[in-house]
């Protein structure tokens, strides 16, 4: 990551392996930091999986927009942070999210988030996520 007055770019790459899976990502990340209490974020996320057993590979794309309001679209994996061996076989899913983000005064972060997903076998899953967050300073 380097900043540079107003803005925050970097990139990550990430490797995973597990029985029967490989999966490779790169992410260019960029923000905007007008002030000390307003952050504009912005991921892409490109993945690359070879599953042993077929010996296929795959590509998936997603991408994430976060400030108070947060959007996430993604196609495959759209948490690579929370991608584990039981996950890997929802790389075939399409994934809409919608969160909100309220910082009040006494340093606490509340944050809520509904998320859609549309598997490949035809399921579809819906979750709603909830945090609160204490900073001590």
């Amino acid at each position: 990551m380097h900043r540079a007055a107003l803005v925050e770019i970097g990139a990550s790459i990430r490797s995973l392996t597990f029985t029967g899976a490989d999966v490779v990502a790169a992410s260019p990340v960029i923000a905007w930091i007008p002030n000390d209490f307003w952050r504009l974020d912005a991921r892409y996320t490109y993945s690359r999986s070879a599953f042993d057993a077929t010996g296929s590979s795959k590509g998936d794309h997603s991408v994430m927009l976060r400030a108070a309001v947060q959007a996430t679209y993604a196609y495959g994996i759209e948490s690579f942070e929370d991608l584990t061996a039981d996950r890997i076989n929802s790389l075939g899913a399409t994934t809409l999210a919608s969160g909100l983000r309220i910082d009040v005064p006494s340093l606490t972060r509340i944050t809520a988030a509904w998320e859609h997903q549309w598997r490949s076998n035809d399921t579809r899953i819906d979750r709603f996520t909830m945090s609160i967050v204490q900073a001590i300073p």
